[in-house]
């Protein structure tokens, strides 16, 4: 996991493309090149959680040994590494761009509780006026490669990087 920014920072938009994007690569990597079952990982997942008074970036997978955790976490390493020395793909970017706009789309066209989850979560971090919610479309759209490599930067590095394993007991 990674300390990110919280809530309502002008980094909103590109912390959100880097989190889609970190989810399709350590689900591409992970899961589907993943041929040796002996080493299976399940359930790998990118959250990002954020208030208005702290934010974190978890990256989650189940693992059966020791030594495919220690495999697994280079490998998520070796991905943070490449958004902060490459630039996005062209494809990825526009991909992550695309399905962010159509999920806020469709919320307001659906009226689904997706929406209503926006709008508290707006109202409880200090946006009663719901301005990062209405502005959310420009702001996703200005949002470049030089944004996130910026952003990968300041946040996905070792010095910020938090491990937690859980094992079952014996």
């Amino acid at each position: 996991a990674f300390p990110v920014m919280q809530f309502g920072s002008r980094d909103d938009e590109a912390f959100e493309l880097i989190s889609k994007i970190l989810q399709f690569l350590v689900q591409e990597i992970l899961r589907r090149q993943n041929k040796d079952w002996n080493k299976g990982v399940y359930h790998p997942s990118v959250e990002l959680y954020r208030s208005s008074l702290h934010g974190i970036l978890s990256i989650e997978f189940a693992t059966p040994t020791q030594e495919s955790a220690e495999e697994c976490e280079g490998k998520i390493i070796k991905i943070c590494k490449t958004l902060r020395d490459e630039w996005v793909k062209d494809d990825e970017l526009w991909a992550m761009q695309t399905h962010l706009h159509d999920a806020y789309v469709w919320a307001f066209r659906d009226g689904s509780t997706d929406l209503s989850e926006r709008i508290i979560e707006a109202a409880t971090n200090n946006d009663e006026e719901l301005r990062q919610l209405t502005t959310y479309l420009g702001r996703l759209r200005r949002v470049g490669k030089k944004s996130i490599q910026r952003v990968a930067n300041e946040y996905l590095t070792p010095e910020r990087y938090l491990r937690v394993i859980i094992r079952p007991s014996s």
